[in-house]
């Protein structure tokens, strides 16, 4: 029988660095039999205190050396912990700023000092009647998730079996008249499709229990990729969808391969699931930068997705203005189990949209993978603030389009857009004003070398890099004349490729800082003659 447990004490960690308001607060809260008290001197004691012996309540000071309230406050949000810790303020500020302030790092109420029992007792009763809530709920939910995986278990076998025995009825259709073999197709189709949410909810209640144990193995992703590609152009093929491959060759690995190809799967289905005939679904697979990782990113042509989409995109059960174009079905699950699989392999995914211009999704694991998900937010909390350089990308073949956005983004660069001719590459650079754009010298509407001498009219800044191959080099000549900084053969290795903007870049930032100081030593020298100065 599913119970709730016993929640225990509601443990209270007080933090302040003069040892006589800690006793103070101690011996006020020990009164209540419910609670179980500790304390600490400083900040930073706070914070391994609450690694290792979880309080449900922090009572901060706001005033102490190092870590002060408003930091401690910081760090504790910052930690993403499993259950959520209430935070009050112990304070002698009273101006609203200051409270606010308090509010915006993290706190959830304050007290001003000097405070009296009775107002200590109940702003600490309110948390704690809060924490005890949030218990609960926790274990409702633990209860759901079981239930679910119960309940999907025991559903799985029959729906399988009922899968199974139309596939055998089916095989020989001649024994039934059209419209019992229109019958048995339906049951087909509902059985599988029914068998595909009770499999989606299987992998939803141990991901949300935290019993995803991962399958770490040597493997291959080139394999993988291979193989999870050959057996989507069956369903690409059927929609008159081109699907393209393109993996670097790189060394084996250690991650779970099957739940690696799952997120493949889902992340091509849905390429193909939302793609409209007669367009390109393109697959990439390099080495990270640094080459500890393994990028793969799933680019297509479809609606594109709004902002409003984007934000729900990896929740469960989520519906999205973008509909499939074959009238495919869809559990609602599928890329919030993607995003956890990843993120429990101490990965990363995020995706590109715009509306009207496909979709990309594009995720990195470490090419030694860690069984457990603090990875990733170990690494998310690490990441550096600041807007990352903006790229757009403009070539006519969707697959090289792909493949350099996937390069781009191993780069730690933001993809603002890409182009299929000259004329969409001159409206993106206008409207994105990006700090790269990588630039195809063979292309229709306008050529690479015109649509470049637009560019540079309009914008004599423009850091510009070619992308060519072998028989275009004298129309490279004639770029590198217009003013682009380098060119790129289309067949350049990743590593290569990666090294050459890089580069560039540097070379490209220093020849503007050298033209930027002699154009302030010109400025000066004319202001001397004119008197200025």
């Amino acid at each position: 029988m599913l119970e709730l447990k016993d929640q225990g004490k509601v443990a209270i960690l007080v933090a302040d660095d003069r040892e006589y308001i800690r006793n103070l607060v101690k011996a006020r809260l020990a009164a209540i039999e419910d609670y179980e008290v500790m304390d600490a001197p400083d900040g930073l004691k706070a914070l391994e205190l609450i690694e290792i012996r979880s309080p449900d309540i922090v009572l901060t000071d706001w005033l102490m050396p190092g870590i002060d309230g408003l930091g401690l406050c910081r760090r504790i949000r910052e930690m993403k912990l499993s259950r959520y810790v209430y935070i009050i303020l112990l304070t002698a500020k009273e101006e609203q700023i200051d409270i606010v302030a308090g509010f915006e790092a993290g706190a959830d109420d304050y007290i001003i000092k000097p405070f009296h029992k009775a107002e200590l007792l109940a702003r600490v009763g309110t948390g704690a009647r809060i924490v005890r809530e949030q218990k609960v709920l926790r274990q409702l939910n633990e209860l759901k998730n079981r239930f679910l995986g119960i309940a999907a278990h025991d559903m799985r076998n029959p729906l399988v079996s009922i899968r199974g025995f139309a596939d055998v009825l089916l095989m020989d259709t001649s024994k039934f008249n059209e419209s019992q073999a229109e019958m048995l197709q339906m049951i087909r189709s509902a059985s599988h499709g029914m068998l595909t949410l009770v499999n989606d909810l299987l992998d939803v209640s141990v991901i949300e229990s935290g019993r995803l144990n991962l399958g770490i193995r040597r493997a291959s992703m080139q394999a993988l990729l291979e193989s999870r590609v050959k057996m989507a152009r069956i369903q690409a093929d059927a929609k008159n969808i081109s699907l393209h491959l393109h993996v670097e060759t790189m060394p084996e690995g250690y991650f779970d391969a099957n739940r690696i190809a799952q997120v493949v799967d889902n992340l091509v289905g849905n390429a193909i699931k939302f793609s409209e005939p007669q367009t390109q679904v393109a697959v990439v697979g390099i080495r990270s930068e640094g080459g500890h990782g393994i990028t793969v990113g799933v680019w297509d042509e479809g609606p594109g997705l709004t902002e409003a989409d984007q934000e729900k995109l990896f929740g469960a059960f989520q519906t999205l203005s973008a509909q499939p174009t074959g009238g495919e079905k869809s559990t609602g699950l599928g890329l919030a189990i993607t995003k956890k699989i990843i993120e429990a392999h101490g990965g990363d995914i995020e995706v590109q949209s715009r509306v009207g211009s496909g979709t990309a999704f594009i995720f990195t694991i470490p090419l030694e993978a860690k069984s457990r998900m603090e990875e990733s937010k170990q690494k998310k909390a690490a990441k550096p603030a600041g807007r990352r350089p903006t790229v757009v990308i403009s070539d006519d073949e969707m697959h090289i389009r792909a493949l350099i956005s996937t390069v781009m983004t191993s780069m730690n660069t933001d993809i603002a857009g890409m182009a299929k001719n000259g004329n969409e590459a001159i409206e993106l650079y206008r409207r994105e004003r990006p700090n790269l754009l990588l630039l195809d010298v063979n292309m229709p509407v306008k050529t690479g070398d015109e649509t470049l001498q637009e560019i540079m009219l309009e914008f004599p800044d423009a850091f510009v890099i070619m992308l060519t191959s072998v028989s275009d080099i004298e129309t490279v000549k004639k770029c590198l004349r217009l003013g682009a900084a380098n060119y790129i053969l289309k067949d350049t290795p990743i590593a290569e490729m990666r090294t050459i903007i890089k580069q560039t870049w540097a070379s490209f930032i220093q020849k503007k800082k050298k033209e930027k100081s002699k154009d302030g030593e010109k400025d000066v020298k004319e202001q001397v003659r004119a008197g200025a100065v």
